[in-house]
């Protein structure tokens, strides 16, 4: 990673972190600290000043910013009706099913995306999916 110029300041604060603990152990417990229990104590007893004690760099709050689709009909809804269709244990008709027009025709059930859908689809509705009369057992 110190190879890498963009990872230069994470590495110096974690060299910066590492190196304070060390001086803090050996001060406070020696060198060869044998109690996991007091190791703990320690930096629990440190942690709250590392930032003013180490001089670490602070970073950028990172932003992040949400672009909604401009269609999102587009694959929400074929997305939903393929989960219903297969989750709800209502009996459709598949081979019948129509679901929206298109400048090909309409879709069927089998074209319903599993997770993307990259077909491009116009907002009418055709037809509403209905289901198959019960069977009988």
């Amino acid at each position: 990673l110190s190879v890498f110029s963009f990872f230069q300041s994470v590495i110096q604060n974690l060299d910066a972190v590492i190196s304070s603990f060390s001086k803090k152990i050996e001060q406070e417990l020696g060198e060869n600290p044998t109690s996991a229990t007091a190791l703990l104590s320690l930096i629990n007893k440190h942690s709250p000043n590392i930032q003013r004690h180490c001089h670490l760099k602070k970073f950028p709050e990172l932003r992040f910013k949400y672009v909604e689709e401009e269609s999102p009909d587009d694959f929400f809804i074929p997305y939903v009706w393929s989960i219903v269709i297969r989750q709800s244990g209502i009996p459709f008709r598949t081979d019948s099913l129509r679901l929206f027009a298109s400048d090909s025709g309409n879709t069927s059930a089998q074209d319903l995306p599993s997770c993307n859908s990259d077909a491009d689809h116009s907002d009418n509705e055709t037809s509403v999916p209905m289901p198959s009369e019960p069977t009988s057992v």
